[in-house]
């Protein structure tokens, strides 16, 4: 094998270093909440002694593909993508792109879960079960859950997520629902905020994926 060639730059405005170079390997820790874990009978009881209530009139219901724009507008805030590391949202991502995602969760056995303050959007859960898989039946994975920067720390995102954990528990008779958090290399037994926000709903860490997800930063 030949010696790799240099990398050439242009001579007329100089160099730039590439974003991707600038980019740090997140881990990602799989957190799973299985019903069996829990005292059997007690998991409405203690979901909900975990939950508090936002605090501010709150509305959630399932999003239907008129949302795409709301959406749309929603996400158009840069701030609100890093929120979901393990789901990526496509940098100006149109309606056509979440009514096509939205169709994803068509079915009644996946939930795509909505929460208004008035009629303003201020979060989205997006939860995606397997009824087509015979040995996944039983197991969901909540691919996004995202919340308005200036709502965020006020309920909401405990909102939605009770309401999801309840509609899996009950309709959708799911034993197992996992979900992705992105961590730091290096965090060893340290816990994240975001972590601690699922274990206080009953999720444990159950691995860690190393180099899953990549962000811009140190």
């Amino acid at each position: 094998v030949g010696a790799a060639l240099p990398r050439l730059h242009g001579s007329n405005y100089g160099s730039r270093q590439s974003r991707s170079d600038m980019r740090t390997a997140m881990e990602g820790g799989l957190w799973a909440r299985a019903r069996s874990r829990l005292p059997s009978g007690s998991t409405l009881r203690y979901r909900c002694a975990m939950t508090k209530a936002a605090d501010f009139p709150l509305t959630l219901r399932r999003a239907e593909p008129r949302d795409a724009a709301l959406l749309t507008a929603l996400f158009a805030d840069a701030a609100m993508l890093p929120s979901a590391p393990s789901a990526p949202i496509a940098p100006f991502s149109g309606a056509l792109a979440w009514e096509k995602r939205l169709a994803d969760y068509a079915d009644a056995t996946s939930l795509p879960l909505l929460a208004f303050s008035g009629e303003a959007l201020v979060g989205v859960l997006l939860l995606r079960s397997f009824p087509n898989h015979v040995r996944r039946k039983h197991q969901g994975l909540l691919e996004l859950l995202a919340v308005r920067p200036d709502h965020r720390r006020r309920g909401v995102g405990r909102a939605l997520l009770n309401a999801a954990l309840g509609a899996g528990d009950e309709a959708l008779q799911l034993r197992r629902i996992e979900v992705n958090v992105p961590r730091r290399p290096g965090a060893g037994d340290a816990i994240s905020p975001l972590e601690r926000f699922y274990a206080s709903f009953g999720f444990l860490l159950e691995g860690v994926k190393r180099a899953d997800v990549m962000q811009l930063g140190a």
